[in-house]
């Protein structure tokens, strides 16, 4: 697997849609590392997250933000939208969540650790800490009837260590 020339590994999602005001994703896999450990091993993998998220039309004016989970389903928690339960290869699978078409713009909530919105291609980078945290995917002016493209990047300083530790010791492996 190669990486771009900022060292990230990327992975496209097909395009995310919703009928709704946002499309969500709740609880990423950084809910398992919580507690005591956490600060030590996500410090140890050093592990940075990057989107680019484009609306569908190249006018679009698109938001995306990373939150705690639990800041996104306060603000979420009378709206419709589509939360995705999984990823078929590429494609998101979502369950559609009842509730109003109107909700404060993304813009104006003070929560988000990272965000980023306007026209065009939008990008955002997150150094990963532990906790409960939530993507959402919008209308910069929270609008119903999200349609973007979404990339996914991961880079770690830890790639380098660990190759390297493999190496010696499966060359040590073979010498024996």
């Amino acid at each position: 697997v190669a990486t771009d020339s900022d060292g990230y590994f990327n992975f496209t999602i097909d395009r995310v849609e919703s009928n709704g005001v946002a499309v969500a994703t709740t609880d990423l896999w950084l809910d398992d590392v919580e507690g005591d450990a956490a600060p030590w091993v996500l410090d140890w993998i050093d592990l940075d997250l990057r989107l680019r998220v484009q609306g569908a039309a190249s006018t679009d004016d698109v938001f995306v933000g990373i939150a705690r989970t639990a800041d996104i389903e306060t603000y979420l928690a009378d709206a419709s939208y589509s939360k995705v339960i999984e990823l078929d290869e590429h494609t998101p699978r979502y369950r559609t969540i009842p509730g109003t078409t109107s909700i404060a713009p993304p813009v104006e909530q003070g929560f988000w650790a990272v965000s980023a919105s306007g026209p065009g291609e939008q990008e955002l980078e997150w150094d990963a800490r532990g906790g409960r945290w939530s993507v959402v995917v919008m209308n910069a002016d929270g609008s119903p009837v999200v349609d973007a493209d979404v990339q996914v990047g991961a880079r770690s300083g830890a790639v380098t260590p660990i190759a390297v530790t493999l190496l010696v010791f499966g060359g040590i492996g073979t010498g024996i």
